[in-house]
């Protein structure tokens, strides 16, 4: 924007003191072409007044400004040495052009920061007229700047916004008052990043914002209410602090709720699964009573003709049935495997991202895992001995039969 630019162009020119009262400020300016030519500008941007004022024999006057050619030569001949012009804050502002005289001014006038503002006397850059945050961006003003950002924040966690009032609703109301002034931007706000960042990411918002009321209420639930922002400024490093605290208790609980269901959900299916390992083993080893029955009442005493048939039938019955439990156990045991080594790997990484607790039931749940495991890879044994002593005995059947 060139009007601030134009400004302070114009104040450096100034051969007085710049006067400033009532939101008016006074400028003397040297009487020569160059200058005036730029007032006159300046007053067409409607910056300064629209008149000028000077001393002619022993008294004011005022005139409107003109081109340099048009003015009588009584005043352009050098016997007036300077002009006045004046500068109407209130109005500028009005018409949105930030200009402020010093700091305090700014934070009484509009302690939320615009995006761009210039002060005539900002007293912590040595007195010097200044734009912001073009010229000068750190100490008080950008604390100053920060305070917006802060302000925005509290807003979006407020139950109630009234004017430069924010109203929180916890376990009493909690106002606070948008009041300070420029010895409250003395210190660092050490933590707003942090506490920038949490609000940053869109997620669990509503706990964040539970999680802010209460805070406040810790800190400023004695607090008058035209107290409340500047107690909350003082202390804001240990504000951040403690709301970074309990947002991580809160976060650190949510993500265990959360890891716990997804656990105890899988829990359920690998031991669904393991059960329905030993459930179709049992059931299958089923055929080997059935097929050794069917080969003790088949076999008959002789090897010729029909017997032989039924002999040799009854003995590959038994052949097949042996061999499918033996493939079915081998299987089952393969899958059994796996499924150990999917549900550590699972503990394991529950264990890494929830390393500070005590996770006492998901270690219960793995050792239930571990022992149904065993379980299962037992009976998987018990079936295939009882299908190799199938074997041997309808073996050994089949050579007493036919011999």
């Amino acid at each position: 924007m060139a009007r601030f630019e134009s400004m302070k162009q114009l104040l450096a020119l100034s051969c007085e003191d710049i006067v400033y009262a009532d939101d008016i400020v006074h400028v003397h300016l040297p009487m020569v072409q160059t200058v005036y030519d730029f007032a006159s500008i300046c007053a067409e941007q409607n910056l300064i007044s629209q008149t000028f004022s000077f001393v002619f024999k022993g008294q004011s006057r005022d005139k409107v400004f003109s081109l340099w050619n048009e003015l009588p030569s009584s005043i352009t001949n050098g016997n007036i040495t300077t002009f006045e012009v004046t500068i109407n804050l209130k109005s500028l502002r009005m018409n949105g052009i930030h200009v402020y005289y010093d700091e305090s001014e700014l934070i009484e006038i509009c302690p939320l920061s615009p995006e761009r503002f210039l002060i005539i006397n900002l007293g912590i850059n040595n007195g010097d007229c200044t734009i912001c945050p073009d010229e000068y961006s750190k100490n008080e003003i950008a604390r100053y700047r920060q305070v917006k950002k802060i302000w925005d924040l509290l807003s979006s966690c407020s139950d109630h916004q009234d004017g430069h009032e924010l109203i929180f609703l916890y376990k009493q109301k909690i106002s606070v008052t948008l009041n300070y002034n420029i010895k409250d931007l003395e210190h660092e706000f050490d933590g707003f990043a942090k506490l920038d960042k949490i609000f940053s990411d869109e997620l669990h918002m509503d706990a964040k914002c539970n999680i802010m009321r209460s805070t406040l209420h810790s800190f400023l639930w004695r607090e008058k209410r035209s107290d409340s922002f500047r107690k909350l400024l003082a202390e804001f490093t240990l504000f951040c602090l403690v709301f970074e605290e309990n947002y991580r208790a809160f976060s650190v609980g949510f993500s265990f709720d959360k890891i716990r269901k997804e656990y105890s959900e899988r829990f359920r299916d690998y031991l669904s699964k393991l059960n329905g390992i030993m459930y179709d083993t049992l059931t299958r080893a089923l055929s080997i009573p059935i097929s050794s029955l069917i080969s003790f009442v088949a076999m008959k005493g002789d090897f010729s003709g029909s017997s032989a048939i039924i002999n040799v039938g009854a003995l590959l019955l038994v052949l097949f049935a042996s061999i499918n439990i033996w493939y079915l156990v081998k299987f089952q045991s393969s899958m059994i495997r796996i499924s150990q080594s999917e549900y550590k790997d699972l503990f394991d990484n529950i264990r890494t991202e929830l390393q500070d607790l005590e996770l006492i039931e998901l270690s219960q749940k793995e050792q239930e895992l571990n022992d149904q495991s065993q379980k299962v890879i037992s009976t998987l044994k018990f079936v295939q001995s009882i299908s190799i002593c199938n074997i041997i005995l309808n073996a050994a059947l089949f050579i007493m039969t036919v011999f």
